[in-house]
């Protein structure tokens, strides 16, 4: 049926064109990919669908919070949470809110500094992790970078 079916985070990316695509029931086993967001099975909010503007979300006054389950275990048919080893370097980090790189920051200046999705402060990309754009503004090696294509991370 519906409900066993694969479920990706690339469902939440952009508005929803159907609202009837929901995350999978928490109570019942699932298997899902991380797909650049992390999963429900480490992060779940208590609304599936947000109002379109702040006067709907007044109106509403649906109180939103999240359940954060960082230690859970995955499935045995889904990849593992990948590690990252930034070894002595530490991860990247925004300056200003310390959000962690991850794969909505934008990439500027041919790759030598890059804007944060959560405060919108352009940091300087080290020396060290710097590398090339394509022609869409993307690293060429973001495939192969799980804290640029994966929404968990073991760091």
């Amino acid at each position: 049926g519906i409900a066993d079916a694969p479920w990706s985070s690339s469902l939440l990316l952009g508005p929803a064109s159907d609202p009837k695509i929901l995350p999978p029931v928490a109570s019942k086993p699932f298997t899902a990919t991380d797909s650049g967001n992390a999963t429900p099975r480490f992060i779940r909010p208590t609304l599936h669908h947000f109002p379109a503007s702040k006067d709907v979300a007044a109106s509403a006054a649906q109180p939103l919070g999240v359940i954060v389950s960082p230690m859970a275990k995955p499935e045995e048919v889904e990849d593992a949470v990948p590690r990252v080893d930034f070894s002595q370097n530490g991860p990247i980090r925004c300056t200003r809110c310390k959000g962690y790189v991850n794969p909505f920051v934008s990439w500027l200046s041919k790759g030598d500094s890059w804007g944060c999705n959560l405060c919108g402060m352009v940091n300087a990309t080290p020396d060290y992790y710097r590398c090339p754009l394509n022609g869409s503004n993307e690293r060429v090696d973001a495939a192969s970078r799980p804290e640029l294509s994966y929404g968990s991370v073991d760091l």
